[in-house]
């Protein structure tokens, strides 16, 4: 299975050093400036792992993202970054919104890694468990 992401900030020093990372771990990158381009992204790529800022210069931002991502593809695993530390952004209040993991910035690139790791080996069991079980209905 190849692992893809889908990288959304509207900062492009940060879609850049996060893209890099990536690639040089094997992943295939999509990236995105903001919440539209994300959604378009989705559609046509479908990635595995979707990682977005909150904070977006757009009216919907990570959390209509994650919304929107949701309502096409359940299971994608996405990931908030956020700086900011408000009621609103607590993780529980990010986690009933639909976020499987939030990371506030700056974030060490090394926890990232073995975070995203993380999300990518509970999907692969997930989808070898959707197959197992579909073999025996």
């Amino acid at each position: 299975m190849i692992k893809t992401i889908l990288i959304v900030d509207d900062e492009p020093s940060i879609l850049e050093t996060l893209s890099e990372v990536f690639r040089k771990l094997g992943w295939r990158v999509y990236t995105a400036g903001n919440a539209e381009e994300a959604i378009l992204e989705f559609k046509q790529h479908t990635p595995t792992l979707v990682l977005t800022d909150l904070r977006l210069k757009d009216s919907i931002g990570g959390v209509g993202i994650c919304k929107e991502i949701k309502n096409i593809a359940p299971l994608t695993m996405v990931i908030a970054m956020t700086g900011f530390g408000s009621e609103a952004y607590t993780v529980s209040n990010l986690r009933r919104k639909g976020f499987d993991h939030i990371m506030r910035k700056p974030v060490a690139l090394s926890e990232l890694e073995i975070m995203v790791l993380i999300v990518a080996r509970c999907r692969e069991t997930w989808n070898s468990l959707e197959k197992l079980s579909r073999g025996h209905s």
